[in-house]
């Protein structure tokens, strides 16, 4: 048993090495074949014949031709996760990127609240002197002032004596002037003018006119004498009404920006109650100072019959 087992190993070394040796297979086959048959002839003889000691391996045979490749196995299933690896150190800085492209325009937003006004702005220069305008309407008389005290007898009057028993008729003395002292400046619209008024009476016989208002009102029925002086740098008018109605007037422009100075006068027929006073055009002005260069005067020239 072990003689045969050493055998076929013997064969298959050969056949391996042989395998290896021959440039093709026919030749290997011839060369097995040839084998066989020798092997079987010693077998013949093996009973009679001593057995010889084991040949040298013969020299490698030449190499084969390679084999077709096999076909490829399936795929073998996923491996398992690996543990996840040490976090690296942080990188340096990256260096700034370039300026993106502008966004989209954003939605309008809501209305806020207003704001507190502002603080009011300087004062604009005047503007230039327009044209007159035209006479109001006339307003209402008004209503008769307190009939003032007699005052001294006139020198210059007579006195009346009459039949015993019958008073005494004395002559009453009516005169009066007013000054300003300072400018006086009329209302904006043209259509609407300003009462002069006046900062104090030089004379005011009979106790008839009042500065403050410029307004004189007659106390005794006759004829009387009104005459006005006034003066200014600009376009300026000045209108004499009695109870509101026109009696005379002045008119003036001192374009080159001169005082010029203005006057009238004028001789009426009053009864007890009538007012005269001077009135300032609308966007007009009078100039005056200290010196008193805006006057009004009046005074009684003779007193109506049957009222001494």
């Amino acid at each position: 048993m072990r003689e045969i087992t050493i055998l076929v190993l013997l064969l298959f070394l050969t056949h391996v090495i042989t395998e290896n040796t021959f440039e093709d297979a026919d030749e290997f086959n011839k060369y097995i074949e040839t084998k066989d048959r020798k092997q079987r002839r010693r077998d013949q003889c093996r009973p009679c014949c001593e057995k010889g000691d084991m040949g040298a391996p013969g020299p490698p045979g030449l190499q084969g031709v390679q084999g077709a490749f096999g076909v490829p196995g399936e795929n073998g299933n996923p491996g398992t996760h690996g543990t996840p690896g040490v976090p690296g150190a942080a990188g340096p800085p990256g260096l700034n990127g370039g300026r993106g492209e502008p966004g989209p325009p954003g939605f309008n937003g809501e209305t806020g609240l207003q704001g507190p006004p502002g603080s009011p702005g300087p004062s604009g220069p005047p503007g230039a002197t327009g044209e007159q305008g035209l006479p109001g309407i006339p307003g209402e008389a008004g209503a008769p002032g307190p009939r003032g005290s007699i005052g001294m007898p006139n020198l210059v009057a007579s006195k009346t004596l009459s039949v015993p028993k019958n008073p005494v008729v004395v002559k009453e003395s009516v005169a009066f002037t007013a000054v300003r002292t300072s400018d006086l400046k009329g209302h904006s619209g043209r259509g609407s003018s300003k009462d002069v008024t006046y900062d104090m009476a030089i004379t005011n016989i009979g106790g008839y006119f009042d500065h403050t208002t410029g307004r004189f009102t007659c106390g005794v029925n006759g004829t009387y004498f009104f005459i006005f002086h006034i003066v200014h740098n600009r376009d300026t008018q000045v209108i004499l009404v009695k109870n509101n109605d026109r009696q005379v007037s002045v008119h003036g422009d001192a374009g080159n920006n001169t005082r010029e100075s203005y006057s009238n006068s004028v001789v009426l027929q009053l009864v007890v109650g009538d007012q005269v006073w001077l009135k300032l055009g609308g966007a007009h002005h009078l100039s005056s100072t200290t010196e008193r260069l805006t006057s009004f005067s009046g005074f009684l020239l003779f007193a109506e019959q049957g009222t001494l």
